[in-house]
């Protein structure tokens, strides 16, 4: 949640020690992509104080997460110690950290720059397995100060993902998870999956449509 881009290690540190600034509830997004999923291996990028990580846990999944800082990293342990669930939680750069090949069910992505991570995330996913995003639209550059490479133009996500199956996108003004102090901001969402689809395609609102289907800014476009 918290590394390269748009916060350095020690000021989020403090930040931790000082009092919430984001929301400490899982991401309402990733909830839902997981409700009737199966539980496997689960990769939490940028983890925070493990709120993700913590609910996945809880609900059966084999979760490792990582972080840039460390206080963030040791509140996430002793969560887990508390609530007797079991979390591989690293102190770890996400350019150092080794994602390996095959090795995740889930990766999930909330509020965390991952563009540079694409050529290490995807051969790490396991073929059916899903990734899931939520972060900034660039429009929301406009309303408060956020590192342009934490932000993502109209459908980049749809771009940036085109060889998985889509499975939900989402682009809507919403509560965000970083920054609570904002009632709302404009938020992207992906579900995405990883395999080989024999009839691509992408799903709006739980219907079925081509992948010439365009997506933007909660409007559907047939190319």
């Amino acid at each position: 949640m918290f590394t390269h881009g748009m916060l350095q290690n020690q000021p989020f540190n403090n930040r931790n020690r000082a009092g919430p600034v984001f929301n400490h509830n899982p991401n309402a997004f990733l909830v839902e992509c997981v409700r009737n999923r199966r539980p496997g291996k689960a990769l939490d990028v940028g983890m925070g104080s493990g709120r993700n990580s913590l609910f996945l846990a809880s609900r059966g999944w084999d979760v490792t997460g990582f972080d840039i800082a460390y206080v963030a990293v040791a509140q996430a342990r002793n969560r887990a110690k508390k609530l007797g669930v079991k979390l591989n939680a690293i102190v770890k750069r996400d350019a150092d950290f080794d994602f390996g090949t095959e090795q995740w069910d889930l990766i999930v992505l909330t509020y965390q720059p991952f563009r540079d991570l694409l050529p290490k995330l995807k051969p790490s996913l396991k073929a059916g397995g899903v990734v899931v995003i939520e972060n900034f639209h660039r429009d929301t550059m406009r309303e408060r100060l956020l590192d342009e490479d934490a932000t993502y133009r109209n459908n980049e996500l749809l771009g940036l993902f085109s060889d998985f199956r889509i499975l939900r996108y989402e682009d809507t003004a919403a509560k965000p998870d970083w920054g609570i102090e904002f009632p709302k901001n404009r938020l992207v969402r992906l579900e995405a999956q990883k395999g080989d689809i024999q009839h691509p395609g992408c799903d709006w609102k739980g219907v079925a449509k081509p992948t010439t289907a365009n997506v933007h800014w909660g409007v559907m476009t047939l190319l």
